[in-house]
């Protein structure tokens, strides 16, 4: 029999005292999962209670707490304790991320002005995050060179161009001297030639009021010429050291022209004169 009288607690009275006998009597010995109190509000019983915590409640019993232990599960039913030092504390206590990093002294993310050094990375950064790619000077170099990039690798080589743009070398040289030139290849279309030519005569053959030695055909250019005619500039003397160098038929794409030397006296049984001509390969 139950009273219900909602007596407010404490009560003295014999009618809640048996309510309240009654109402423990349920909570032992019920395996209902609640139970009511003298007031009727459902109360969890010892079987529900048994039922929830059962062999987690008897592990965390049986851990002994100390100083910067947290207790962590090892499995059902089992439980360890795990070092929780101040450090970790100071962590888990922040409220945000961006805390958590100023905490750690972690760089932030996005535009970055406290990364001062990377080291220890096993894989380069591209060229898209910043990086070169490689992981030594000498293979930046053969990077930038396949990339497309001069050095002393290909500075000079053979030269070309596609509808203007260059597609070799900077500079392509090749030739001798006495041959038919020593010439220099640019880039941007620009040819240059050099050539000694010997004269086998002095300046000794009147003409008017000089002396002229015979007049040399300097052979072809190593390459043709484009475009105008290159321009040549001649200079030298006859072998007594004295007298200039003469033009005595203009050079063609192709070649170079006749030359001879000139005096003011006959002077000389020989004589040499340094050619140079500029103009375009294309």
């Amino acid at each position: 029999m139950t009273y219900n009288t909602g007596n407010p607690v404490p009560s003295d009275d014999p009618r809640d005292l048996d309510d309240n006998a009654e109402a423990l009597d349920r909570f032992c010995n019920s395996t209902a999962s609640a139970e009511p109190d003298r007031f009727g509000v459902q109360r969890k019983t010892l079987h529900a209670i048994q039922a929830l915590y059962g062999s987690n409640s008897t592990a965390l019993d049986a851990l002994t707490g100390a100083a910067d232990r947290l207790p962590y599960f090892t499995g059902p039913g089992a439980l360890s304790l795990a070092t929780f030092t101040a450090a970790a504390r100071a962590l888990l206590d922040d409220t945000t991320f961006a805390a958590m990093l100023t905490t750690l002294g972690a760089a932030t993310r996005g535009a970055n002005g406290d990364i001062t050094s990377i080291t220890g990375l096993t894989t380069a950064l591209t060229v898209a995050q910043g990086g070169t790619g490689v992981t030594s000077l000498a293979a930046l170099v053969t990077a930038l060179l396949g990339a497309g990039a001069y050095g002393r690798a290909n500075i000079l080589g053979t030269v070309g161009n596609s509808s203007g743009t260059p597609t070799g070398a900077i500079f392509e040289t090749g030739g001798t001297a006495g041959g038919t030139g020593v010439y220099v290849k640019y880039a941007d279309s620009r040819m240059t030639v050099t050539k000694t030519l010997a004269m086998a005569t002095g300046s000794t053959t009147a003409r008017g009021t000089l002396f002229a030695s015979s007049s040399i055909s300097a052979g072809n250019f190593p390459f043709a010429f484009v475009g105008e005619a290159p321009r040549v500039q001649c200079s030298g003397t006859d072998n007594a050291g004295s007298g200039w160098a003469a033009m005595d038929s203009a050079p063609s794409s192709s070649a170079w022209g006749s030359y001879s030397t000139r005096n003011t006296s006959s002077s000389g049984t020989g004589g040499t004169i340094y050619l140079q001509a500029e103009g375009r390969w294309y």
